[in-house]
């Protein structure tokens, strides 16, 4: 196993990070969570087989792939650090091109900046789930391509979320204003009949995303939609530019509550299924329970009538929305075969959010449910359909005829909120 060098961080009040651990001063916080870094050595002990691979190098940065010259590798240290840096307001930091700039939200990826001719920084928004990623990420990368991983060093940011929650506090969030409902997550592939254009409590915006955005103010984090219902209720329909993966969402879902105050949340995410039976973009998933931290937590599902409804169809051209728990992992780096063997029979679903959001609704009293796309197959079967190529079109079209389903489930469980059935 390669020898990663992987420390607290306390930053300082300009953002900038200290220099070596900080675990040492009586001022840094308690570290209550420390998920681990995964390398990856050998693609066949991983549930992803020969696609692990593909998904790592997809999700490297440029200024981080190995030449393509065979000249040796100019880093001597990588640094992943957390630190939200972006151009303009960063003009050093130098966005990914695996960004994929066509789409309007969860774009943003991690930046890199460049700290001497041999030491570069990778910047990612400060979540701890997120920095653990992609550190695990660079030096997977690196392992598996002959290299030292060892000259990776994970900065962690301190484990009571300061960072996220700054971000959030200082962003457009607050401007959206009190909402009834929140609907998180794959918003922007819903048709919904009778709601607003999006907005983000500022001008300009451009709600064709990419690169364009680049000059908007970096506070502007969000963009929704309002649907007003009958009686004046409003549901806000939650984009974010960077991705929500982790903890992220917990703070997120706190900072909601905070300055929104929504009585309900439903995310709309992904999962990946630990029974061989279930193919990836054909099915819905849902549930009441979740695994966090090897602690199971539980919820009232606000969903849970419309997946009964749905299994009742009988039609076969409507595949059913299946239940149960599911365990929440701080990075898809983790699910080996023997990770595997220990948690197929605990939940049906592995995510890296639902834990996270249902642990945050339960602790400020906000009605919980999600409904995850089946994206992936991590039963150890060959796969044709994994991770590192759901973006292709085989697999796009198939979530496409996923996404009317998705609002049909909406649709029903908002007509049930109006008529207050929703519990």
């Amino acid at each position: 196993m390669p020898n990663i060098t992987s420390e607290e961080n306390d930053p300082e009040p300009n953002g900038e990070n200290h220099r070596g651990p900080t675990n040492t001063s009586p001022a840094s916080p308690t570290i209550t969570r420390k998920p681990p870094l995964f390398i990856i050595t050998d693609v066949n002990n991983h549930t992803m087989r020969t696609s692990l691979f593909p998904y790592i190098q997809q999700r490297i940065h440029q200024d981080l792939l190995l030449p393509s010259d065979n000249k040796p590798y100019p880093w001597k240290e990588i640094i992943v650090r957390p630190k939200y840096s972006r151009p303009p307001n960063s003009p050093d930091s130098r966005p990914a091109n695996c960004e994929e700039s066509d789409k309007k939200f969860n774009w943003h990826r991690p930046t890199t900046t460049i700290l001497s001719p041999d030491r570069i920084a990778l910047n990612c928004f400060p979540g701890l789930d997120y920095t653990e990623h992609y550190a695990s990420l660079v030096a997977s990368y690196l392992a598996l391509s002959g290299q030292d991983a060892g000259i990776v060093r994970c900065v962690r940011p301190p484990a009571d979320g300061r960072m996220c929650k700054s971000l959030l506090e200082d962003s457009n969030l607050s401007k959206m204003g009190h909402v009834d409902v929140v609907v998180l997550g794959h918003v922007d592939h819903l048709n919904v009949p009778g709601v607003g254009m999006w907005e983000t409590g500022e001008r300009p915006f451009f709600p064709g995303g990419g690169r364009r955005t680049e000059g908007i103010k970096e506070r502007l984090l969000f963009s929704w939609r309002i649907l007003r219902l009958r009686g004046g209720k409003k549901v806000a329909y939650l984009a974010c530019m960077p991705t929500l993966w982790g903890d992220i969402s917990y703070h997120l879902v706190q900072a909601l509550h905070r300055f929104n105050k929504p009585e309900c949340l439903v995310y709309l995410g992904k999962a990946g299924p630990l029974s061989d039976w279930i193919r990836p973009n054909r099915y819905l998933a849902t549930g009441n329970e979740a695994i966090i931290d090897n602690q199971r937590i539980h919820w009232d599902n606000i969903l849970e009538p419309e997946s009964y409804t749905w299994n009742s169809r009988k039609s076969p051209e409507v595949l059913p929305i299946e239940l149960g728990p599911v365990i929440t992992v701080s990075s898809p780096l983790c699910e080996s075969f023997q990770w595997l063997k220990e948690n197929n029979t605990r939940a049906e679903w592995v995510s890296c959010e639902v834990g996270h959001m249902a642990k945050a609704c339960n602790e400020t009293g906000t009605k919980f449910g999600y409904l995850n796309i089946v994206s992936d197959d991590i039963s150890g079967q060959p796969q044709e359909e994994s991770l590192a190529n759901e973006h292709d079109r085989n697999a796009r079209k198939k979530r496409q005829l996923l996404f009317p389903e998705v609002q049909k489930t909406l649709i029903s469980f908002l007509r049930r909120y109006e008529q207050g059935t929703d519990a």
